[in-house]
């Protein structure tokens, strides 16, 4: 698909090295600042060296993931929004998450869970999207509410399940998770992700 992909990929993280030397600390702050793996990726073990690391805005991030993915085979990047990169790049952030879909869905029988997304309606449709995405107008968060044959089968379901927690949170009795504090690395990792999706909008 993209002929002299290298060539174009060490362009780019050149140009991006260039540009970036103009940023003030607002800027940075205002375009976000990512940490990008140059040669081996963070999904490869790659750790954050001066050989293999360079400073980049979000943007910049995930036009450097997708070229990555091209040159490596695999997929290179943890997040890229849906249409927020130019078409032929659009193309190529489809092409690996998709593969990265079905490696995962190989190795567990588990598709990828939908965290970062949500649902959106129209009132007649429903679909689900990034929550970097603006929403359209006319649509709204939320789903279209469960045809009875939907809830039937939820019905049948849940059939036996053991629902115990659940009735004791209703009657109002001890919660085992009340009281539980969150490590320091939990923390930081809830921060970290927090900044990312701020920085992602």
């Amino acid at each position: 698909m993209v002929r002299f992909v290298e060539d174009t990929y060490s362009d780019f993280l050149y140009d991006c090295y260039i540009a970036n030397q103009r940023l003030t600390d607002e800027d940075w702050e205002w375009y976000g600042r990512e940490e990008h793996h140059i040669e081996l990726p963070e999904r490869d073990g790659g750790v954050l060296t001066p050989l293999n690391s360079q400073p980049l805005t979000t943007y910049q991030h995930w036009v450097a993931g997708t070229l990555q993915s091209e040159i490596l085979g695999k997929c290179c990047f943890a997040c890229v929004p849906k249409g927020k990169l130019p078409p032929l790049f659009e193309l190529l952030r489809d092409k690996w998450q998709r593969e990265y879909a079905k490696e995962r869905y190989a190795q567990t029988g588990h598709k990828i869970s939908n965290r970062g997304k949500m649902w959106i309606t129209d009132g007649i449709e429903q679909k689900m999207v990034h929550r970097s995405e603006p929403i359209p107008a006319g649509w709204k968060k939320g789903r279209l509410p469960h045809t009875e044959e939907t809830r039937n089968k939820i019905s049948e379901i849940q059939k036996g399940r053991d629902t115990s927690h659940m009735l004791k949170a209703r009657e109002g009795l001890p919660n085992p998770w009340v009281g539980r504090k969150h490590t320091e690395e939990s923390k930081e990792k809830m921060r970290q992700a927090k900044q990312r999706r701020r920085q992602a909008q």
